[in-house]
């Protein structure tokens, strides 16, 4: 009664990443030979990323009639950024599953207009790609004349741990676009 790799029916394995909820959800239909049988999502102990999942069965103990039934598969993993595409193993073989994502209004605290925050995301110890995600999440800046933008840290985490060991760097910014300003203009002098 060990878990295995499981058939999953055509057209019936999806991933959903939302934002709202900062999880990615994977869902799948297995076909099993009987209705005893359990079926889930894991997440693969390869540290690499984007992480790799498997839909596996396992048989219930007690007897079955048999008769092939589609048994739901589910699994809840930590929100992926900049994933469009994950792999899952499954016994048909390997499947590369698009991504749906789910944007979400109330995933940035709301100390400014959501537009003008963003928090990027990057595997291990890497600032400078974790900074450039936050970047590109504020998409692109319109600023007048005689205005600049700056674009300031706000933010810096650092993620570890989970059943698979993982570390993510999480970088926080926040644009500002503020007028130019010249040198002070003196006033003239009254006689």
């Amino acid at each position: 009664m060990d878990w295995h790799l499981a058939h999953v029916k055509d057209g019936t394995l999806h991933a959903v990443n939302s934002l709202a909820f900062h999880r990615l959800f994977i869902n799948a239909v297995v076909i099993a030979p009987t209705p005893g049988y359990e079926a889930r999502v894991v997440q693969l102990p390869i540290l690499i990323f984007p992480p790799q999942y498997a839909v596996e069965i396992r048989a219930k103990p007690g007897i079955w009639p048999d008769v092939v039934t589609d048994i739901p598969a589910f699994g809840v993993f930590p929100a992926l950024a900049n994933v469009r595409e994950i792999l899952v193993h499954t016994a048909d073989g390997t499947k590369t599953v698009p991504v749906a994502i789910i944007p979400s209004d109330t995933r940035e605290p709301a100390l400014v207009q959501p537009s003008n925050q963003a928090t990027g995301y990057a595997p291990g110890y890497d600032f400078d790609a974790a900074f450039q995600d936050a970047v590109d999440r504020l998409g692109p800046t319109v600023t007048p004349i005689d205005f600049i933008t700056h674009v300031r840290v706000i933010k810096t985490e650092l993620l570890t741990g989970g059943i698979v060991p993982m570390t993510l760097t999480s970088v926080t910014v926040e644009r500002v676009t503020v007028p130019v300003t010249g040198p002070p203009v003196a006033e003239p002098a009254h006689a």
